[in-house]
Formats: structure tokens, sequence, C-alpha cells
């Protein structure tokens, strides 16, 4: 990246157009260096050719199926399998961006080079946003905020109004406090049941809209993620014809390295691969990565090539401005894009890694 002294030898006619470029492609670069949201679904660039409206409609890819035929068979006579208008989603890109401010002064002031500081800067805020949306939409997180939840008289349980759940992001309850939670069913246990004419808490959460769930607690203790849940979960993403490719973990990743796990995984991502940002090798024919945008105690067992897509509407862009009233440089970073899950069937989250679940 270039100093803006170094950027300053350039013609003055050129500099305005090109100051904007460098950045767009610093930026672009150092958030490659984090992403890994953007390796898990298939991405689809056609609309970045100008094109009128804001929605593409996303082909939902077929799953067909190749028989047998006796010789001199009619094959007319078997049903053709493919994609129809109807087998489409539309999908609407939304902007996401960062305005970054550099003052005269800090330029003069700083010692080493305060450009390129921002720009990294720059860059790590716009991976994590990028992967926060990516990640939010293959977990098919959604909020809900201030629920209440009934327990009745004598009781030390109650239900939520969705599951599977994610991750409990507040819990009050006059006189009570939250002991363990069934995060498949959705159902919440107290440490003393609840008095006469039963009581309320107040919950957030966040859960697994429209996606598949598999929970690894058989007991109603906490036990690690095992050798076994995974081979598990991949099964069942393999009897729907699903070709399962990586194993994703949240950022803790401690599950992965205890008990008889860290004999299975192998420090290599496969012939000819090339390993992507927080890959830490394999299990079996899983390749293994942590992410922190993973929620807390959940994975994921994703068939990469067929989840999904990412839509750029318009790349990432710098807009320059000058702002001579506080001897400064604004630049506006912007990108355009939206990811989709197509296929639900072709990824499954494994839950019940937090330090409360249970099963009751």
């Amino acid at each position: 990246m270039k100093t803006l002294e170094q950027l300053a030898t350039v013609e003055t006619t050129t500099i305005t157009e090109m100051l904007p470029k460098v950045i767009s492609k610093a930026v672009e670069l150092k958030a490659r260096e984090i992403l890994l949201g953007r390796n898990l679904l298939r991405r689809n660039t056609d609309i970045l050719v100008p094109k009128p409206g804001k929605s593409v409609f996303l082909p939902i890819r077929s799953q067909i199926t190749a028989q047998e035929f006796a010789e001199g068979a009619d094959m007319s006579a078997v049903t053709p399998e493919g994609v129809t208008y109807s087998d489409t989603v539309e999908v609407t890109p939304t902007k996401f961006g960062v305005p970054l401010k550099i003052t005269q002064e800090a330029i003069d002031a700083a010692q080493h080079d305060v450009i390129r500081d921002n720009i990294d800067e720059a860059g790590y805020a716009m991976a994590l946003l990028e992967d926060t949306r990516i990640m939010n939409e293959i977990f098919g997180v959604t909020v809900v905020t201030d629920e209440s939840v009934a327990f009745a008289e004598g009781s030390t349980d109650g239900e939520l109004a969705h599951s599977p759940v994610l991750a409990i992001t507040a819990f009050t309850m006059a006189g009570k406090s939250l002991v363990g939670v069934n995060y498949r069913d959705g159902k919440l246990r107290i440490d003393s049941a609840a008095g006469a004419g039963g009581e309320t808490a107040t919950v957030s959460y966040t859960y697994a809209s429209g996606r598949h769930y598999h929970y690894i607690q058989t007991e109603t203790t906490h036990t690690d993620l095992t050798y076994k849940n995974i081979l598990a979960a991949q099964a069942e993403v393999l009897a729907r014809k699903e070709r399962p490719n990586f194993l994703i973990l949240d950022a803790a990743g401690a599950n992965l390295l205890q008990k008889d796990l860290v004999g299975y995984l192998t420090f290599q991502a496969g012939e000819g691969a090339i390993r992507v940002p927080g890959e830490i090798g394999a299990v079996g024919s899983l390749r293994v990565a942590i992410s922190g945008q993973v929620p807390s105690g959940n994975g994921l067992v994703i068939a990469t090539e067929r989840a999904g897509w990412i839509v750029d509407k318009r790349d990432l862009t710098t807009k320059r401005e000058d702002e001579a009233k506080t001897d400064s440089i604004r630049f506006y970073i912007t990108k355009i894009s939206i990811a989709k899950i197509t296929m639900p069937d072709a990824l499954l989250i494994i839950g019940g890694m937090q330090s409360n679940a249970i099963l009751f």
C-alpha cells in the first residue's frame, strides 16, 4: 500500500481517481485474509454486470437421479428431471460499508503509515460484518427479544415459542436462575420450582429458522463433541443425497481438541486443496475450520457446492471526499451483496455443545 506521500508524486489530475482504487484493492485483500463465509457458498457474479432491477433469481439446484434402462428401452417414458422457473428464489442484495476519516494532523504526526493502519482496520471491519451476514444466513439466525415464558405452579420447566435454539442471550426471572436448556426443543429449566399461581420469565434468544438440526445430548448433563457425533451428523446429510465436505466449529474449538477427537484430526486440507481462513485440518472426509462468527456452542456440517449462493450486486468500492473544513480526507467503502441458502438439505447444524445443554 502506498503512503500519501508516494501517491502525491502522481499527477494531480489522476490522484483523485487512483487513490480510491488503491484503497479498495487493499481493503479487499485484507478482508480475504480472514473471510471464511465466502468459501462456504457458491458465488454468483452475473449480477455484477450492470443490469436493471435490484433483485436476482437464483436457481435451486436439482437432485437428478440416474437410472438403468434395458436395451432398446424408451427413455422418454421417464419424466425428465431438472430445473424449472418455479425452482428459483428471489434475493435482493443490500449495502454495507465503512466510513473512514483521516485528518491531515494524523498523517503529519504519525511516525508510521497511519493510512495503511486505517485501511487494515477497515478491511477487518468489512470482513467481520460480511462473515457475520453470511454465517447468520447459513445458520438461519432469527432473533427473538423479550419473550414471556410461563412456568406452571410447582414446575421448574418452561418452553420457548421457537426452536431449535442457537443461544440464550438474556434471561430474567425474579429470584430464579436458568440452570439448563434443551436447545433442540427450546425447553428451559430453572433452579427452583415456580410458586403459587406460576411465574413468568423474560427471555431473549436466537433460533435456527428453517434449518436441519442435530442435537448431541443424550443425557441430562453436558457432553463434548465426539467423532461418533460427527459421523452421525455427516450420515444425516448423506442420507439426503448431499455431499458434505466441511465441518465448521465455534471460535473456541475446544470440543474438537478434547478426548478422542485429537487422534482423528489430520493437519491437511486434502490433495490439491487450498486452505481457507480458520482451517485447522480434517476429520475423515470433512475439512475442519473454526470461525468466530459461528454461534457459540454450535457446529455445522455443510456441502459447500450445493447449500446456497453469495450474490454480489456491486463489488467493494471506495469513494473519496476531501473535506476542507476539517482538514481531512474521508473514504466511503461500500459493498452490495447478499448470502442466500437455497438448499437447506445440504447443511446440518450440530447443537448441544453449550455448557448448560441438557436433555429433558
